[in-house]
């Protein structure tokens, strides 16, 4: 079991866009914001401490150029990456990828394999969702593979997949 002073911590946030005139007029002294609720968003952030997240960026920055160089090449893997920001040597911030579950969320949440799960989300086997949704998941699951692999990161498991 980790320790408490070094596990990750989760926070969900809302959200909202502003423009660049409300951020002026939030400079002035006068100023009182008034949120509007249905332009906002949840955004979850992971927070790090123990564990230094600059070879995170590094690995991150890679993956972006692969993704960049197999869009150049016509292939559509689904590599997408999350920011992750370093407050210090020891400390960061990562973001969680939005509408986004774990094979260890989905493991928990059912007690069907993953085949059952997609089914079940996406319909029958034989559906175009279905088809899709499991082409897209084999596709990204083997561009992450073989990147992983290219940078040697070993740490794959099935609570960050």
């Amino acid at each position: 079991m980790q320790s408490a002073a070094k596990a990750p911590y989760r926070a969900t946030f809302r959200v909202q866009n502003v423009g660049i005139g409300q951020v002026e007029r939030a400079a002035e002294s006068d100023y009182v914001f008034i949120p509007d609720f249905s332009n906002q968003y949840k955004q979850m952030a992971i927070f790090k401490v123990g564990d230094d997240v600059r070879q995170d960026i590094l690995a991150l920055q890679l993956m972006r150029l692969f993704h960049n160089i197999f869009e150049q090449e016509g292939l559509e893997l689904y590599l997408y990456t999350y920011r992750v920001i370093a407050t210090s040597p020891g400390c960061g911030v990562i973001e969680c990828v939005p509408d986004s579950r774990s094979r260890e969320d989905i493991g928990r949440s059912t007690e069907v394999g993953l085949f059952e799960y997609f089914r079940h989300t996406y319909g029958k086997d034989d559906s175009i969702k279905f088809q899709k949704a499991r082409r897209n998941f084999v596709i990204s699951m083997a561009a992450y593979s073989v990147a992983l692999f290219m940078l040697q990161i070993k740490d794959r498991h099935n609570g960050n997949i």
